[in-house]
């Protein structure tokens, strides 16, 4: 689109015609109706001095207001002192828990696991060769007469030895090395060696690995299964003894009756069932040394007592490390080798329920049953088990504070065990807890919202409303009882001005709930929240006559000072006015009528205004001029009109002067 300023004549384009469908020029007589009908808008006009003639009227595309006034009867409310808010909160009464049970704790049986006939090493063995072994410095063991005549130096077996047809004493003194092979020496009716001797500490020890040895009724008097004697450095690796021994009057052990050096043993179990009265220990009856177990189970069963375990691993306790009485580790077996238990059991629900009151009652400081139920979450039905089988107070008391429960939660596992659980709960817990009391009391209903009700005409700029108009304003936000005593915490706090704007502005609670801080939940978890009755706010009512002050927008009183800018010479751009109307938005409605008033009447600095204008300063303005004037924000749109009163150059022809900053500057931007 093309103007002439001049004759103040719009002419289309080819392009454009084209773009809309016009044949020829001639067409476009009523321009300004046509363009209107094709939905096709007036562009603002470029201004620049040199092309408008002195006098020439510009309508700017701003929204501009009048500068007029008038009296209104402006209202203004406060309040006297008195109960606002100022919740009065009683402490709370801290929570009893009390629980109890008419019922007794469910029974759990157990039939316990067993080893299928025979010893099954923890770990498997690939057999060596007779060649592998023979080239490894073994000397190799076919029977039991080669077995038999064994003393001092490095043995592996070839096969499973049978002594049960042989005659044969204990062999008198062994070292060096015995491998096993993965075989087993069954068949033994009395101790296999009398001392087994290892180096000492800086000399390489007796090893003795990968075998088994079955017993069959071995009678044991002060002696061993193993040996009768240990002494110095020996190591047992993979070592897996099983079968039935009978002793007399005598204690007796499954390694040794007695050592006097140090004995390492890992990845080793035991499982002896004995018909006597007394002790069978799991490893030596004396010692002056001290066992390293590591991964070292044993399980003895006294027949004689109607199968109750003895797990005492020595006499005199100088063994440590990983060693497991009465159970198996969970990785050693396949179930190949395990004869399952059977573990008859009460529901999850009861063995938590029971665990649960039982650390409540073991707690000195009483906790909601949930928190102790919460701790037993975690576990399995298995783990359940072992923890209820054995809930005695020590494990109660490890429960509660979280302490190493590992080897009862370990105790049974569904590789040993078959596990059926009760079909209904038999443990009731009976609450009678007295559950925590919170109350408040706060300002009467009236107070509060009357003290709202003042907040929010003092945060409306235009004072022209009575108290009445706020006063609904409230009553129609239909606050619940425990929301008013929330809102009225925030009385004398910096809140409270924020939620008379909200309220003011959108007249929701959703408004209120949405400033940071602020909640509208405060006593919703409070048994008892009481009112003041006595409404003790008085309101004051100030009524007053006013000047009454209209200004243009931002955007007109922009546009005002664009004009006086460029008639100063300056290049204003679009992008630069619009900066120009953000920048107006610093200064408060008194300083923007003044700078206004200023502009219209004359008498403004307008190189100093342009200046902090650049800098983005505010500048320093007397605004003692609208003190008793009300400033109105209901800004009317308008136009603004702006003269030249000098005498201006015209190119010639209307044609552009191409040095010209303002053909530039417009050139480029269309």
């Amino acid at each position: 689109l093309l103007h002439n300023v001049n004759t103040n004549e719009i002419y289309l384009t080819s392009k454009v015609a084209d773009a809309l469908n016009i044949e020829n020029e001639e067409t476009l007589t009523d321009k300004e109706t046509y363009l209107n009908n094709h939905g096709v808008q007036k562009i603002p006009e470029v201004i620049t001095k040199k092309v408008v003639k002195p006098g020439t009227t510009i309508e700017y595309v701003q929204n501009v207001g009048p500068q007029n006034s008038t009296e209104i009867n402006a209202y203004s409310y406060s309040i006297e002192p008195g109960a606002i808010a100022n919740p009065y909160e009683a402490p709370p009464q801290p929570a009893t828990y009390i629980y109890t049970t008419t019922d007794v704790k469910p029974s759990i049986t157990k039939t316990d696991y067993e080893l299928k006939e025979g010893a099954t090493l923890m770990n498997e063995v690939t057999p060596l060769t007779e060649s592998e072994a023979i080239s490894r410095g073994y000397t190799c063991i076919h029977n039991a007469s080669e077995f038999l005549n064994i003393s001092s130096g490095k043995y592996i077996l070839m096969d499973n030895i049978n002594l049960s047809d042989e005659t044969w004493s204990t062999i008198s003194s062994f070292s060096g090395e015995l491998n096993g092979n993965g075989y087993k020496i069954s068949g033994v009716d009395k101790t296999i060696f009398g001392t087994i001797s290892g180096g000492n500490y800086n000399e390489p020890p007796t090893i003795i690995k990968n075998l088994g040895i079955n017993t069959d009724n071995m009678p044991i008097n002060w002696t061993g299964i193993v040996a009768k004697s240990l002494y110095a450095y020996v190591n047992m690796e993979n070592i897996a003894i099983t079968g039935s021994t009978t002793s007399g009057a005598a204690t007796c052990a499954i390694i040794a009756s007695s050592m006097n050096g140090v004995l390492t043993i890992s990845d080793s179990y035991a499982d002896i069932q004995y018909d006597s009265h007394y002790i069978v220990y799991g490893l030596y009856d004396s010692a002056s040394g001290y066992a390293n177990c590591n991964n070292y189970y044993f399980k003895v069963t006294d027949e004689y007592n109607n199968s109750s375990e003895y797990t005492y691993i020595n006499s005199n306790s100088s063994a440590n490390g990983n060693y497991y009485p009465n159970r198996l580790p969970n990785q050693t077996f396949t179930t190949k080798s395990i004869i399952k238990g059977e573990l008859s059991v009460p529901t999850d629900t009861d063995m938590k329920n029971y665990l649960a009151y039982m650390m409540y009652t073991y707690d000195s400081n009483k906790k909601e049953l949930s928190t102790y139920l919460a701790k037993l979450s975690s576990y399995d039905s298995f783990q359940l088990a072992g923890l209820y089988y054995n809930a005695t107070p020590s494990v109660i008391t490890s429960l509660n504070n979280g302490t190493d429960v590992s080897y009862y939660i370990n105790l049974f596992t569904s590789e040993y065990y078959n596990l059926s659980p009760s079909n209904s709960n038999q443990f009731n817990i009976i609450d009678n807890s007295i559950l925590e009391y919170k109350s408040v009391t706060v300002s009467s209903k009236s107070n509060i919202k009357k003290a709202l009700a003042v907040g929010a005409q003092n945060a409306d700029s235009v004072k022209d409303k009575e108290i009445s108009y706020y006063d609904n304003i409230i009553e129609n936000l239909n606050l619940a009882d425990k929301e008013l005593a929330s809102i009225s915490k925030y009385a004398n706090t910096d809140k409270w001005s924020s939620i008379c704007n909200k309220i003011l502005q959108n007249g929701t609670k959703n408004a209120i709930e949405n400033i940071q801080g602020v909640t509208l939940t405060t006593y919703d978890d409070y048994d008892n929240v009481t009112f003041n009755t006595e409404s003790d706010i008085e309101v004051s009512e100030n009524h007053q006559y006013q000047q009454y002050y209209e200004i243009p927008t931002n955007n007109g009183i922009a546009s005002n000072f664009v004009a006086a800018f460029r008639d100063l010479g300056n290049i204003i751009s679009d992008e630069k006015a619009s900066g120009l109307a953000s920048y107006f938005g610093m200064y408060s409605d008194k300083e923007l009528a003044t700078l206004n008033n200023l502009i219209t009447i004359g008498g403004a600095d307008l190189n100093e205004i342009y200046t902090c204008f650049e800098n983005n300063e505010k500048v320093d303005i007397d605004t003692s001029f609208f003190d008793d004037y009300y400033i109105s924000p209901d800004r009317i749109s308008g136009t603004c009109t702006v003269e030249y009163d000098e005498q201006s150059e015209e190119t010639e022809n209307m044609i552009w002067d191409e040095n010209d900053p303002n053909y530039i500057y417009w050139s480029n931007m269309y």
